[in-house]
């Protein structure tokens, strides 16, 4: 099993310079997290980091792979920051 600590991204897509994510700990009764917010304001880009950062790939609405230009944040590229990161700390534990 594994368990998600924290999340990192440094200019993915809406989310310009460095943001972190902490992931509630799942040893207390506290280990669930909820993420909301009005339409277009990066809640499937927190998701599409992770897959990101898991998988090599970042999906739209239509389940199709963005382009890597697309993934690079847009204010960050105009400003000649091409920079693009996700990182991602977790633990496994043994079933």
């Amino acid at each position: 099993m594994i368990h998600l600590q924290q999340l990192e991204m440094k200019n993915f897509m809406p989310f310009k310079g460095i943001n972190h994510l902490a992931f509630p700990d799942s040893s207390s009764n506290r280990n669930v997290l909820l993420v909301f917010g009005d339409n277009m304001r990066g809640k499937t880009s927190i998701l599409n980091a992770i897959r990101w950062c898991f998988y090599g790939k970042a999906l739209n609405r239509n389940m199709r792979p963005y382009p890597i230009l697309s993934i690079i944040n847009k204010v960050s590229a105009s400003e000649k920051d091409w920079t693009c990161e996700v990182k991602i700390k977790y633990e496994t534990e043994s079933a």
